[in-house]
């Protein structure tokens, strides 16, 4: 990460995305593009893309989250950089460890509460119109989430992407899926990210070469999403 890297300062690089999001604006304004482009760039996690402290932590209410500590929020990286939409990236790295006491790392976005409010990202007054919040970047490979929902989708919805999911894991059988809505499929993870008030989802990768999924996960889990929807 930038913070970690001696040949890179995270000044330089905040002003050269702001420089970049500029020069699309400019040149886009008044032009013959329509809609224009929305600018943004991927922010890893919502360590980065945080400004929660302790004092608006204690005001959290009670229902809401285990909260975050301000000493695991780095902060808002690019709160000045003049982006359209928040990207957010999510992996199971981003939980807590099973062995942890205090939740030291527990940066999730399918996890109950776990909105962008949460993480204190919210539209001011002064803003016209709501800023979109993308999960721009997250496995397709069903993991567990101790933070989860009650299950919400019917396993019957599930039958297909579970199948599939058996046979690419065979850590995971169906009957698990079935028992523990922790478990999340593509599925659920659509469904949760709804019902966090997410703007979308974009999973990796299609391609399925890095372990993180397939885009046999990807369409199962869009085609359950869209029929439990009717």
């Amino acid at each position: 990460m930038i913070e970690n890297d001696p040949f890179m300062n995270l000044h330089v690089v905040q002003e050269f995305t702001k420089k970049v999001a500029q020069t699309f604006h400019n040149k886009q304004h008044g032009s013959f593009l329509s809609p224009p482009s929305l600018i943004t760039t991927g922010s890893a996690s919502w360590k980065w893309s945080s400004d929660k402290t302790d004092e608006n932590i204690s005001n959290q209410l009670s229902k809401q989250p285990p909260p975050l500590s301000s000493s695991n929020v780095v902060g808002d990286w690019w709160k000045d950089c003049e982006l359209d939409f928040y990207s957010i990236h999510f992996y199971p790295w981003m939980l807590p460890k099973e062995e942890e006491t205090e939740l030291e790392n527990n940066f999730d976005v399918y996890g109950k509460g776990f909105t962008p409010s949460f993480y204190h990202y919210y539209n001011t007054e002064e803003e016209d119109e709501k800023r979109l919040i993308f999960i721009g970047e997250t496995i397709s490979k069903p993991f567990y989430d101790p933070n989860s929902f009650d299950i919400l989708v019917p396993y019957s919805h599930q039958k297909e992407e579970s199948d599939q999911l058996k046979e690419e894991d065979h850590q995971i059988s169906r009957s698990t899926v079935e028992e523990d809505g922790r478990w999340l499929t593509t599925c659920l993870m659509l469904e949760y990210a709804l019902k966090n008030e997410y703007d979308g989802v974009f999973f990796w990768s299609d391609m399925g070469k890095d372990g993180a999924g397939s885009w046999v996960n990807i369409k199962h889990g869009i085609e359950c999403f869209l029929d439990t929807r009717g």
